[in-house]
């Protein structure tokens, strides 16, 4: 049996884009941006900055972004709590943080 050419041409110009749409459904990416802390820590000036800018790269790589800024600790977990439901469901899940941390002994925050 032959299949003519133009079937073919059809069908892959049909189930491309929509094989390439449903990889893009299944990326996912919490981006948070934290800049403003106590006075005894002190802020950060491109925390904000800088998330802004992965958060805009990763949505032209076709990612579901989530992107928060300057948010309190509960707010933060919040975000990485309703993430984790995303995060289960995509082939590609991406956490990204700018802000402070901190590190003792093995131990990291």
């Amino acid at each position: 049996m032959r299949i003519r050419p133009r079937i073919v041409l059809f069908l892959c110009l049909t189930l491309i884009p929509w094989t390439a749409a449903r990889a893009q459904g299944q990326r996912a990416a919490l981006v948070i941006g934290n800049a403003k802390y106590e006075p005894a820590v002190g802020p950060l000036r491109n925390a904000v900055n800088d998330a802004s800018a992965v958060a805009k790269a990763l949505r032209r790589l076709g990612f579901a972004v989530t992107e928060v800024h300057n948010v309190t600790r509960d707010k933060l977990m919040t975000a990485v709590m309703e993430f984790r439901g995303k995060a289960r469901e995509a082939e590609v899940a991406l956490f990204y943080f700018a802000g402070h941390g901190i590190q003792v002994g093995a131990a990291a925050w």
